[in-house]
C-alpha cells in the first residue's frame, strides 16, 4: 500500500499514459513544460495493456465475447493473440465494473496474493512464521513483480506459488482433491495471458513434484497440468491454432529474439539494480538490444539484505541445496550463458521462450531460500534475539526494495489516459470505413488507437497471421530489424501507394510533404493528415481477377508500383461453377460492420468476385458460401448475378472445440472433487441399472 499510496488514495491512476506525450499525436496536448515521460520504460501500458482491456472491457459490455479486433492489422483475432488475457479472473472486475481506478487495486491485489501464498507455502514447507513473511515481503516487492506490474507474466508470478503450495502438499499424499486442486491453479495460470513463464513454472512444479512425491507427484503435476489445459482450452485452443499460422512460429525458431548482456554485469545487478541508473528517475544509460528492457535486466533482484540470507539458505541442508542449484541454473540460462544456453536453445518451444523472463523463478527462488537462511541464523542467536532478528531482517528487506519500487510505476490524472488531440478528433470526425498508416510506427502507436475507435493498417503484438505480415512488409520505406509489422520503422515507400489504397487506406500521417496524389486534408503542430484520393472502399466488387500460384511471384505483383488494386490475386482458381461467368461490374455496399458480423448488399448484373480488405482467417463463415483469400491475406466471396445479402460471421471452430473441452474437464474436476464412498455408491448403482436393464431385456425376449 505504500509503494502504490499516490494512486490508492489519491485522485491519480496508476496507467504510464504520460509515456505518449513525447509522440505524435499526443504531443499536441502535452502540459507546458513537459520534458519526458515519468518513467519510459512503462511504454507498453500505454500502447498494450491499457488499450487492449479497454476493448475488452467494451466488447464484453455490448454483450460479445471479444474475439475480433477490426482495428489493426486489417483485422486481428484478439482472443486467439492471448495477449489480453480475455478469461482472466481480475478482467472480469473490470468488465462487470468499469473504471480507471482498477489499475491500482488489481495491482495491489496481484502483490497481495504473490506475498500471501508465498508464506503458505513457507509456511509449508516448515518455517518459521517470521522467516515465511520474509519471503513473502522478498518476493511480492522483487524487482520482478513492481517492474512488470502491469504486464500478464505477474498474473503468472502471483500464481506460482500457490501452485508450488499445492505441490508441495503432494508429500503428505497424492490424493484426488489435491490433483483437483493443481488442476484448477494450472488452468488459472493459463488463462494469465503469458504462456512461456506458464511452461517454465510447469517445468520447475514437475521437478518439485518428482522431489516431494517421486514419480507419484511428477504423474500428478502432469495429469494436473493436461485437466488445467482441458479447462483453459477456450483459450489455449484458439491460441494453438493462430500460434501455428503466425509469423513468431517461423521467425522465433530460427532467431534469437534477446539481446545479450556480459555475465559480470548481469550478476551485478542482483546487488546494484541502478548500476546504469534508472529509467523513473531518467538517468538509465544500460544496454539495449532486441527485446531486452530494464525489466530484463533488473528482475531477478531482491534487495542485497535478502540475497545475503540466500546464500546462506543455499547452505543449510539438501533442501537449500537444491534450490541453490535451481536458482543458478535460471540465472545462467537468463543470462545466456555456455554451453547451458546453446542446449536451451536446441529444445523444441523451449527454445524460442525469451530466457530473461526466466529470472522470475530466479526472484522466487532466492526469496525461499531468504527465509530458509533466517531460520538458519536465527537458530545460532540466543533464544532472546530471534524474534527481534526476525522483525529486524523483515523490516530491512522491505525498506530496501520499497527503495528500489518508489516512484518506478507512474501515476497520473484520470483526464490524462488517451486524450483527445486536434488529429483523433479529425479522424475520429470522418465518415465511412477507411484505414490510417502512420508514416512513422510512433505516429498514432498500433493499439492505443483502440481507445478512439481508429482503425489503424499497422498493429503491435506477439503473434502476427503470416500472410497478412508478408503483405503488409510490403508498405515499409524501411526495413525492420525482424520481419514483423510491429517492427517496421516507417511506411513511406512510394510504390506500395496502389497497395495502401487496396487496404482502404484513406488517411496518412506524416511527419513531412508527401507529394501527389496525396493530398492535405489536416494539420497540427508538425503532424500532417494527408488524404488519399484513390482508396478503395472497403469492399468493392473486383474488375478482374487472376491467379498466380507461387507466392512470392504473387507478392512481387502485389507490392509492384504498377499494381492495379482493382484486379484480384488469388492464390488457386476457385471450385466454383461461378468462376467462368466471371464478370468485374456492379455494386456492393457495407450494410453493417462489427467485429464479429459483418452484413454486404450486392447488385450485380452477372456473378462476381466481392472483395473485403479486411484479414483472411480460418473462422470467418459466410452463409453458405466459401470464403476465398485474396490478394495474399485478404477476404473474397463469389457471388450470383442479381441482388444478394452475404453475411459473414466469426466464430472460430477452435473456440467451439474448447468450450466443449472445457465443459468435459469441469465434469472431471466435479468427480475428483467428489468423496470416495461418494464415486463408490454412484459406480456401485451404476452396475446395478446395468444388471436391472439387462434382466428387462432377458424377460422381454
Amino acid at each position: 500500500m505504500l509503494l502504490l499510496a499516490e494512486a490508492l488514495f489519491g485522485r491519480k491512476v496508476l496507467v504510464a499514459g504520460d509515456c505518449l506525450y513525447p509522440f505524435q499525436p499526443w504531443s499536441q496536448v502535452a502540459p507546458e513544460g513537459f520534458e519526458r515521460a515519468a518513467n519510459p520504460e512503462l511504454l507498453d501500458q500505454a500502447i498494450a495493456e491499457e488499450p487492449w482491456l479497454h476493448f475488452a472491457t467494451e466488447r464484453v459490455r455490448a454483450g460479445e465475447l471479444p474475439l475480433w479486433n477490426p482495428h489493426n492489422y486489417l483485422g486481428h483475432p484478439f482472443l486467439a493473440a492471448n495477449s489480453g488475457a480475455v478469461f482472466w479472473p481480475q478482467h472480469w472486475l473490470e468488465y462487470a465494473f468499469p473504471s480507471k481506478q482498477w489499475w491500482e487495486w488489481s495491482s495491489l491485489a496481484r502483490l497481495w496474493l504473490a506475498g500471501a501464498f508465498t508464506v503458505l507455502l513457507l509456511l509449508r514447507m516448515g518455517t518459521s512464521h517470521v522467516a515465511a513473511v520474509l519471503g513473502g515481503i522478498a518476493f511480492s516487492l522483487s524487482a520482478f513483480l513492481v517492474t512488470w506490474l502491469f504486464h500478464p507474466i505477474a498474473s503468472v508470478a502471483c500464481v506460482l506459488p500457490l501452485l508450488l503450495w499445492q505441490v508441495e502438499g503432494l508429500g503428505c499424499g497424492v490424493t484426488r482433491r489435491r490433483v483437483a486442486g493443481l488442476a484448477a491453479t494450472f488452468a488459472l495460470a493459463l488463462l494469465a495471458g503469458y504462456l512461456q513463464a506458464v511452461v517454465h513454472v510447469g517445468l520447475l512444479a514437475a521437478g518439485w513434484g518428482f522431489a516431494r512425491a517421486r514419480l507419484r507427484g511428477v504423474l500428478a503435476v502432469a495429469g494436473a497440468a493436461a485437466l488445467g489445459g482441458l479447462l483453459a482450452a477456450p483459450q489455449l485452443l484458439p491460441f494453438a491454432e493462430y500460434l501455428l499460422a503466425s509469423q513468431a512460429w517461423v521467425e522465433f525458431a530460427r532467431v534469437d529474439t534477446v539481446g545479450e548482456v556480459p555475465l559480470p554485469e548481469a550478476a551485478l545487478l542482483l546487488v546494484h539494480p541502478f548500476l546504469w541508473g534508472a529509467p523513473h528517475r531518467g538517468t538509465y544509460e544500460g544496454p539495449v538490444g532486441h527485446n531486452l528492457t530494464y525489466p530484463d535486466l533488473v528482475a531477478g533482484y531482491v534487495g542485497v539484505v535478502a540475497l545475503l540470507l540466500a546464500i546462506a539458505g543455499a547452505l543449510r541442508g539438501r533442501r537449500g541445496a537444491v534450490l541453490g542449484g535451481l536458482v543458478l541454473v535460471c540465472a545462467l540460462l537468463a543470462w545466456k550463458v555456455e554451453p547451458l544456453y546453446a542446449v536451451w536453445r536446441a529444445l523444441p518451444v523451449l527454445g524460442s521462450s525469451k530466457t530473461p523472463r526466466l529470472l522470475l523463478l530466479v526472484a522466487f527462488g532466492l526469496s525461499l531460500l531468504a527465509a530458509l537462511g533466517l531460520d538458519g541464523l536465527r537458530a545460532r542467536l540466543p533464544e532472546r534475539w530471534r524474534v527481534p532478528a526476525g522483525f529486524l531482517a523483515c523490516l530491512l528487506v522491505a525498506a530496501e526494495l520499497l527503495r528500489f519500487g518508489f516512484g518506478f510505476n507512474t501515476a497520473i490524472e484520470p483526464e490524462e489516459v488517451h486524450p483527445p488531440t486536434p488529429t483523433t478528433d479529425f479522424l475520429r470526425a470522418q465518415p465511412g470505413l477507411f484505414r490510417v498508416l502512420g508514416g512513422e510506427q510512433t505516429f498514432l502507436f498500433p493499439q492505443a488507437n483502440l481507445p478512439y475507435g481508429i482503425s489503424l493498417v499497422a498493429g503491435y503484438d506477439s503473434l502476427e497471421r503470416r500472410e497478412t505480415t508478408e503483405l503488409l512488409l510490403g508498405l515499409a520505406s524501411v526495413e525492420p530489424d525482424f520481419p514483423f509489422v510491429s517492427r517496421i520503422p516507417a511506411f513511406y515507400r512510394e510504390e506500395a501507394i496502389p497497395l495502401g489504397s487496396l487496404l482502404n487506406v484513406r488517411y496518412v500521417l506524416a511527419g513531412t510533404e508527401l507529394p501527389p496524389p496525396f493530398e492535405l486534408a489536416h494539420e497540427a503542430e508538425g503532424l500532417f493528415v494527408y488524404e488519399n484520393p484513390n482508396v478503395l472502399p472497403r469492399a468493392f466488387v473486383a474488375r478482374d481477377a487472376t491467379v498466380v500460384e507461387d507466392p512470392d511471384e504473387r507478392l512481387a505483383r502485389l507490392h509492384a508500383a504498377d499494381f492495379d488494386p482493382w484486379t484480384a490475386v488469388l492464390e488457386e482458381e476457385p471450385d466454383d461453377p461461378l468462376w467462368p461467368e466471371l464478370g468485374g461490374e456492379g455494386e456492393v455496399r457495407v450494410i453493417s460492420y462489427e467485429p464479429t458480423r459483418i452484413v454486404l448488399e450486392a447488385d450485380l448484373p452477372q456473378p462476381a468476385l466481392v472483395v473485403l480488405t479486411d484479414a483472411w482467417d480460418p473462422g470467418w463463415r459466410c452463409d453458405d458460401r466459401d470464403i476465398l483469400r485474396v490478394d495474399h491475406a485478404l477476404r473474397g466471396v463469389l457471388l450470383p448475378s442479381g441482388r444478394s445479402e452475404v453475411e459473414m460471421s466469426y466464430l472460430p471452430t477452435s473456440l467451439t472445440a474448447g468450450i466443449l473441452a472445457a465443459a468435459l474437464g469441469f465434469v472431471s474436476l466435479l468427480i475428483l472433487l467428489l468423496p470416495e464412498r461418494s464415486i463408490g455408491a454412484w459406480v456401485n448403482e451404476l452396475r446395478r441399472g446395468l444388471r436391472r436393464a439387462s434382466r428387462s431385456r432377458a424377460v422381454d425376449s
